[in-house]
């Protein structure tokens, strides 16, 4: 059995020792998925963990002042993961290609950035 440990920082991710394991829980995907830093190629089993809607704790980690300068995060547009989370917040996932497995929770992407083969 494979012990999955969630990252949420670029260092750990390209640090990691096996490089054959990727398991992110983030709401700055975009981030751990860049090709430099994750390294796709080497990657065969992928975990994604984006299930942060509510959570308030998080919101703060992640996004609270990253995108601005706002005073309060309860009033800034750019502080909520619901205006961030578009269709190109995982565009990185197409260089993953050798994968043999993809465990995703709360990847809301669109189903026409899919191309499904026989």
């Amino acid at each position: 059995m494979i012990s999955i440990n969630y990252m949420d920082n670029i260092e750990d991710v390209q640090k990691r020792q096996n490089k054959s394991i990727l398991a992110i829980r983030t709401m700055c995907p975009e981030e751990l998925l860049q090709p430099d830093v994750s390294f796709p190629n080497q990657v065969k089993h992928l975990y994604l963990d984006l299930q942060f809607h509510e959570d308030y704790e998080c919101l703060h980690k992640y996004l609270y002042k990253k995108y601005c300068n706002c005073e309060s995060l309860d009033s800034c547009n750019k502080c909520s993961w619901d205006k961030k989370y578009t269709n190109v917040l995982c565009k990185d996932l197409v260089n993953f290609d050798t994968l043999e497995s993809l465990n995703a929770d709360n990847l809301n992407l669109n189903n026409d950035i899919y191309k499904f083969s026989r």
